[in-house]
């Protein structure tokens, strides 16, 4: 029985379910960009300082305070689905080894 046999026998949707490993992780070019258009957002306000009056200065300093402390919250973000990558990644890893030790597979062979 191959794979998509096996998950369509067994209804499961991934392959991950089928071994019992972590779902995969989210693309993180989602959260990429939103720090990207953060900064991007930044240096346009900062550009038109010199422009501005002092109290004006003062709401574009409180305003871009807001904008970097929201990119702590999309670090963390990019953090979480790094770890939940390297767990998903570590997980099929042992996996080929648990099969490639069981079955005795000749590691030359796969090289």
């Amino acid at each position: 029985m191959n794979i998509e046999e096996a998950k369509e026998f067994y209804q499961k949707k991934m392959s991950e379910d089928l071994f019992g490993i972590v779902n995969p992780p989210e693309y993180q070019c989602q959260y990429i960009n939103t720090i990207v258009k953060t900064l991007k957002d930044v240096y346009k306000s900062t550009s038109k300082a010199k422009y501005m009056g002092e109290n004006d200065l003062i709401d574009l300093v409180n305003d871009i305070n807001r904008e970097l402390y929201r990119i702590d919250d999309d670090i963390e973000d990019i953090r979480g689905a790094l770890e939940n990558a390297r767990k998903w990644g570590q997980e099929w890893k042992d996996l080929c080894k648990k099969i490639i030790e069981r079955y005795n597979i000749d590691v030359q062979e796969l090289i």
